[in-house]
């Protein structure tokens, strides 16, 4: 075996415990929040050693954000990015922004949302991740795309960075913010889609019928 192979297993092993160590821990943080979780409940009950687990986080806060950093990045992976890149503005929007609330609504995406409420103002730090990880990169997939259909004459853009604001405001920020406070009311696929659908059509409308002031 060469050294590069050795290396390679030593590194796969290596990522198989941090995930192993990142599943246990955000079971503990979901169950229990931040304050009361337990490294030494994660240990025992899920036969990880706490050596092990300082080895590769140094701190319970350490742990926490690299669950939350995990969870924020899991959203790209929701997208099929071939199937939609030659899609028109509506088609594409509609698959973009389900796939992307989809994600969102799920139990370990509100969670993040619930800890940022409760206990953000105790873990800034933890707070920034979310923006950063999550929100920020979903902003600029959107501002590219606004972009790119400005410049071929598809759909009249102007500022890309404000209507990507309002278009994750109209699609997403409500739904999560009624998921968050127990009061959604698409609970489904097929009622997000239909959520979406109007929101994009809405989009689009007011997008096309706008003045440059």
């Amino acid at each position: 075996m060469t050294d590069i192979a050795a290396k390679e297993i030593i590194r796969r092993d290596a990522d198989s415990v941090v995930a192993r160590i990142l599943d246990a821990a955000q079971v503990e943080f979901m169950r229990a929040g931040y304050d009361r979780a337990s490294t030494n409940r994660i240990a025992s009950e899920f036969s990880i050693s706490k050596a092990t687990i300082f080895r590769h986080f140094p701190s319970k806060q350490a742990l926490f954000e690299a669950v939350i950093a995990r969870v924020a990045t899991r959203w790209h992976e929701r997208i099929d990015w071939q199937a939609i890149g030659d899609l028109g503005p509506e088609a594409w929007l509609n698959r973009f922004a389900t796939a992307a609330l989809t994600w969102i609504l799920e139990d370990e995406a509100l969670f993040v949302g619930r800890m940022a409420i409760v206990e953000g103002p105790a873990h800034a730090e933890a707070r920034a991740l979310w923006p950063r990880l999550a929100t920020r990169p979903i902003l600029n997939v959107l501002i590219e795309r606004f972009e790119a259909w400005n410049l071929t004459g598809t759909l009249q853009t102007g500022d890309s960075e404000r209507l990507a604001w309002a278009f994750l405001d109209l699609t997403l920020a409500g739904e999560v913010s009624r998921a968050l406070y127990g009061s959604s009311i698409h609970d489904g696929p097929a009622q997000i889609e239909a959520h979406v659908a109007f929101c994009v059509r809405l989009f689009l409308s007011g997008a096309s019928g706008k003045r440059e002031g």
